[in-house]
């Protein structure tokens, strides 16, 4: 009878592979570029952080010595990484500014400057990304695995499968290079705090008006009409909940002619849902206004008033992102707003409460 052993050797997991593969799980790639006078940055699971933050999370999930993770991600940051055209400018060969030598750079078996041979691969790849529409999951992927490809959910790794594809039989980039490109275009599809004019229309029904006091014969409520213009600076990413403060003017027309000019500010809290499908949101607004009301001779004056509400809103936002109706992503909002207050005027102050139907055309500045 013959016995065989078998010995199973196993490379040993240590800490510093366990905190690599946590981080390429969790989208690490170093930012485009780095702030002048703060602490570096990283990119961790979409987002722009320090490497502070980025190592909290990691020895909080990894239940790793901070030194340790800390020394892991700075070496991984230190690591070489292709920069796109846009990103380095083009120099000669006597010019220290930090670029793409044109004159003594590396040059492959081709005699082809590897720098700007990537720079042009890069470009390509950004052509692509482009025409297939690459962008970011409406609603936040916490881990920022998840893409859109061709209006179609896909991961990171599929994308930079494809991209590399592209690239022929002999790319001069590396696969950590356009996994890392892929990963910074993520986090700029993402978005982030940004200006937004938004042309609005609110019909607002005379059944859904409430104006507390003594009714007012000579100006019964109607039927509203608002138009309005609005500037919003966005304090959040496109996939993600968080402030809005808009300054907002508007004109409100009656079968009677026009009821008032208002202006004033507003501050909301949004949050997307059902894939960004819906927009819901809670607001606060303090307007003043000049409002149009008949006396008893029957002429027109024009007093002013404050409004100060709340309420909210729930918006339809289409997402198509590929098919014929694409164009009108992000450029049409369609719902229902409801907003309950106070009201002061020469007369004194009353409550207020009205439901109106909105209409959004929003567009980034």
């Amino acid at each position: 009878m013959k016995f065989r052993l078998r010995l199973s050797l196993r490379k040993a997991v240590t800490p510093e592979s366990l905190i690599r593969q946590w981080l390429d799980q969790h989208q690490f790639a170093p930012p485009v570029s780095q702030p002048e006078k703060e602490e570096p940055h990283v990119l961790l699971n979409g987002e722009d952080m320090t490497i502070s933050d980025a190592v909290k999370l990691a020895a909080d999930a990894l239940k790793q010595p901070s030194e340790l993770v800390k020394s892991v991600i700075t070496a991984q940051l230190a690591l070489p990484i292709a920069k796109s055209a846009s990103d380095l400018p083009f120099i000669g060969g006597n010019n220290e500014i930090p670029g793409i030598n044109l004159t003594t750079g590396k040059r492959d078996a081709f005699g082809v400057n590897i720098a700007l041979g990537k720079t042009v691969e890069l470009s390509t790849i950004d052509d692509y990304l482009t025409e297939h529409w690459f962008a970011t999951p409406e609603v936040r992927d916490p881990t920022a695995t998840r893409v859109l490809f061709d209006g179609k959910e896909t991961t990171v790794d599929v994308v930079a499968a494809k991209a590399m594809a592209i690239l022929g039989q002999y790319p001069l980039l590396k696969k950590a290079d356009i996994v890392a490109h892929i990963r910074q275009k993520y986090v700029e599809a993402r978005g982030g705090a940004g200006n937004q004019i938004v042309f609005g229309y609110a019909l607002v029904p005379q059944f859904a008006q409430f104006v507390g006091g003594t009714a007012d014969p000579l100006n019964p409520l109607r039927t509203q009409h608002q138009f309005s213009f609005t500037v919003t600076r966005q304090h959040h990413a496109n996939d993600s909940p968080g402030l809005e403060t808009s300054f907002q003017g508007s004109v409100t027309i009656t079968d009677n002619g026009i009821a008032n000019i208002q202006a004033g500010g507003q501050e909301a809290v949004v949050k997307p849902l059902l894939d960004g499908w819906i927009q819901v949101s809670g607001l606060i607004q303090a307007m003043v206004s000049a409002n149009w009301n008949r006396d008893a001779s029957g002429s027109t004056v024009i007093s002013p008033a404050f409004q100060a509400t709340g309420g909210g809103q729930v918006l339809v936002t289409p997402t198509f992102r590929a098919g014929d109706y694409k164009f009108l992503n992000g450029h049409v909002q369609l719902g229902v707003q409801a907003l309950a207050g106070i009201q002061a005027t020469s007369s004194g102050v009353v409550p207020v409460a009205n439901v109106g139907l909105v209409l959004n055309i929003p567009f980034s500045l």
